[in-house]
């Protein structure tokens, strides 16, 4: 059968009826909603149970829960009228929260209120007519136009002796019964329209029921009748009594019963089943859920891993199957040994390799209340690793002056940390302080105590620490690298003054280790004309030099401008000096003939500086003179002071040495002799040495002896010569040569008076 939307069938009953203005009427409600009640849960079925309370309910169905099972229970009339009828069944494609109205039952009394949701109200008299009982009902909205579900009310009795309330239900409610005397009973309520309303005995005639109410029960002198119940249309209201002797009121009709098509199946109608206040009964189930999926296991590095699964409620047939096993580890795994109590189940997976596994349990695998669980449910990826974590030390730097000293050890994968004694500190006076208490990839080791100069280091014993997955490293003792301890301040082992270069003056500072943070300004200088030239040097040794300095300086080293490895800072005080040469005299030097040059003999030289020079060679020397093609040969005597200089192969002529102004430098720099500085003008005679003279042949000699006379040989004057002006001394010796040979040999005493005469002469060139 089609079925039709709730307000189709709604329409489809205003039109019967012509009274479609009642389409948009509600019941009135309190100004607060009634506490739902709490489920009542087992298995995966649930109730919910909404008694009377005065007013409707507001209850929003669990996440999930899109249909329901419904007992829908109307009231019953007043003065043990009528009982409520039922309705029950299943009510699908709920999306949105259901208004809850169960209804009230019916009172007696004259003009008795009808019962919570729609009931008819007792017609007066003898004061004991029953009202009628309020319907039961589901809404989408409190609008009567939303109704879901209605189970109708029981009709109120009548008063007196009177006829008894119809029960309410169905889907045409039955009508009531009339007292003793004429009056009639009002009729049930159907799906198009209300109950009749029943006539009463002279006077006081009930009135018709309308949606959802009953009519109203009739007044009369000696019995009122009894008001029709609450349904989806109301039952009539009785008709009274005014006779006396009969004294008795007609009853109310019953309410009827509806289920809208659009959205209910399975629905059964009973009538007259409940007594007292209507009610409604809520049932639904909802799917198995996961409570508990986990992997129990303590250890990963082995090829089993336990997992324990349990549900909200009981389950059947969760097999091996039901599980999805993915990812790069998941190749050979295979499931084992589930077991469970239907609650909850424990199984163990084995053959997977090195990787990441992904483990599910499939949608509605399973069975309880209904198929389930709607969606799959996963756990996070599991690696599994049978690799011992590999561990590395990481030290501080070295050399080092903290209070503590903070070692780091990694790893590539997070691990548990170790207990203390896995580590063996070394260093005077260190000791463990700070280890980590939580699993990590980087953890700190902290030392402190240590003394200075002491070296401290940490090992680590093997196996001491696991990874996440139980495995154990590190696979041999490992340690760090050792920290050299340092606390105390640099210090200045010598600043001393070195020998001076020209105008400048080198001071040489050497401090007890390597430093850093030395620059010009950590230097004062006092002395007239003095200022800083030049830093140069690093770690432990540095050169300043001083420029245009005029006096002795006094250089200052100032206290605490140096920073050692270690960060401590020194020296503790300033330090001073104050020496240094100033040197600015240029070097001398002198040139002398040390041979003299005897015939056919070359002649050597002395080159004296009066200090240590540099830069001069055989080559910084320069000769003037007629002598040609000599050769000559330098000797150090005095290193870079006393030089032998040797000539040789000269030709016949005049030879003088010189060294040039400003060919050398002494060790301050000063470049000297400030002049040219030559040597005298030396004469090379290479004539060779005449061989001796043969002795003249003596001839006899006939000399008148005169008595008393000596014996006197008398040889030829010589010649004078006159020197010519400016002549050299080659030049006379050669005149005076030419000049002897011109004398006649003589005998003895003419060879001897030769020699004397070349000997003069010789003595008069060399002055």
């Amino acid at each position: 059968m089609k079925k039709f939307p709730l307000k189709y069938w709604l329409k489809v009953s205003a039109v019967a009826l012509g009274i479609t203005g009642l389409l948009a009427a509600s019941v009135p409600a309190s100004n607060a909603v009634s506490v739902n009640p709490i489920p009542s849960c087992s298995d995966g079925t649930c109730y919910v149970t909404f008694d009377y309370s005065g007013d409707y309910f507001y209850w929003v169905p669990p996440s999930g829960i899109n249909s329901l099972h419904f007992d829908v229970y109307g009231a019953q009339g007043g003065r043990t009228g009528g009982k409520g009828g039922s309705v029950s069944g299943d009510l699908q494609n709920l999306t949105t929260a259901l208004y809850i109205y169960p209804g009230g039952a019916g009172g007696a009394g004259n003009a008795a209120a009808g019962g919570f949701n729609g009931g008819g109200i007792a017609g007066s008299g003898h004061a004991d007519a029953g009202s009628g009982g309020g319907a039961s009902d589901i809404r989408l909205t409190t609008s009567l136009a939303d109704r879901i579900v209605v189970a109708g009310g029981g009709g109120g009795t009548g008063g007196w002796i009177g006829g008894a309330g119809a029960p309410g239900g169905l889907t045409i409610a039955s009508a009531g019964s009339k007292g003793s005397t004429a009056g009639t009973a009002g009729g049930g309520g159907t799906q198009v329209s209300g109950g009749t309303a029943g006539l009463g005995v002279t006077t006081g005639n009930g009135t018709a029921g309308q949606l959802a109410t009953g009519g109203n029960g009739g007044t009369g002198t000696v019995a009122g009748g009894g008001g029709g119940g609450g349904g989806f249309f109301g039952g009539g209201g009785g008709g009274s009594d005014s006779v006396s002797g009969g004294s008795d009121g007609a009853g109310g009709g019953g309410g009827s019963s509806f289920a809208t098509m659009a959205l209910t199946t399975n629905v059964t109608h009973q009538a007259g089943v409940r007594a007292g206040a209507g009610s409604v009964v809520l049932r639904y189930t909802f799917a198995p859920n996961v409570n508990f999926f986990q992997n129990i296991s303590r250890n990963t590095y082995i090829n089993s891993y336990q997992y324990r699964i349990a549900f909200d409620q009981y389950v059947y047939d969760l097999t091996a199957d039901d599980f999805n096993l993915s990812g790069t580890a998941s190749p050979g795994c295979y499931i084992s040994n589930l077991y469970g109590d239907g609650y909850a189940f424990q199984f163990d997976i084995y053959g997977c390799s090195n990787g990441e596994l992904n483990l599910g349990l499939r949608a509605n695998s399973v069975f309880g209340a209904t198929s389930g669980p709607l969606t799959a449910a996963s756990l996070p990826p599991m690696t599994i690793d049978t690799v011992n974590p590999s561990i590395r030390f990481t030290a501080p730097a070295s050399p080092n002056s903290a209070d503590i000293l903070k070692f780091q050890i990694t790893s590539d994968e997070a691990f548990y940390p170790a207990d203390p004694s896995a580590f063996i500190v070394q260093g005077a006076g260190c000791k463990l302080v700070n280890w980590p208490m939580t699993s990590a990839t980087t953890m700190e080791l902290w030392l402190n105590g240590c003394q200075s100069g002491t070296i401290a280091s940490i090992q680590m014993q093997p196996r001491s620490v696991r990874d996440l997955q139980g495995n154990f490293g590190p696979n041999g003792m490992i340690g760090s690298q050792p920290v050299f301890v340092d606390r105390d301040a640099p210090t200045v082992a010598s600043m001393v003054s070195e020998t001076p270069i020209a105008d400048l003056i080198s001071y040489r500072i050497d401090f007890n280790e390597s430093v850093t943070g030395i620059t010009t300004a950590s230097f004062r200088v006092a002395g007239n004309g003095c200022s800083m030239s030049k830093l140069d040097g690093g770690g432990s040794q540095y050169q300043l030099w001083l420029a245009g300095c005029l006096e002795t300086p006094t250089l200052t080293l100032k206290a605490r401008t140096a920073t050692d490895q270690a960060g401590n800072i020194g020296p503790a005080n300033d330090t001073v000096n104050g020496s240094g040469t100033v040197d600015q005299t240029a070097p001398t030097v002198q040139i002398q003939e040390t041979s003299r040059a005897d015939r056919g003999v070359s002649p050597s030289f002395q080159i004296s500086f009066s200090e240590p020079v540099s830069g001069f060679t055989l080559n910084s020397l320069t000769r003037t003179g007629t002598a040609k093609e000599c050769t000559f040969s330098l000797t150090e005597i005095t290193p870079s002071q006393l030089y032998q200089l040797q000539s040789s192969s000269c030709s016949q002529g005049t030879l003088r040495l010189s060294l040039p102004a400003l060919a050398v430098t002494d060790q301050n720099g000063n470049a000297g002799p400030m002049v040219t500085t030559e040597s005298a003008l030396v004469f090379i005679d290479t004539t060779p040495t005449s061989p001796p003279a043969t002795p003249a042949r003596i001839v006899p000699v006939s000399i008148p002896k005169t008595l008393g006379q000596p014996l006197i040989a008398t040889a030829p004057a010589p010649q004078k010569t006159v020197k010519p002006k400016h002549q050299s001394e080659n030049e006379l010796v050669s005149l005076f040569t030419k000049s002897m040979e011109q004398v006649p040999p003589v005998g003895w005493f003419g060879a001897t008076a030769l020699l004397l005469g070349v000997a003069s002469v010789r003595r008069l060139i060399r002055r």
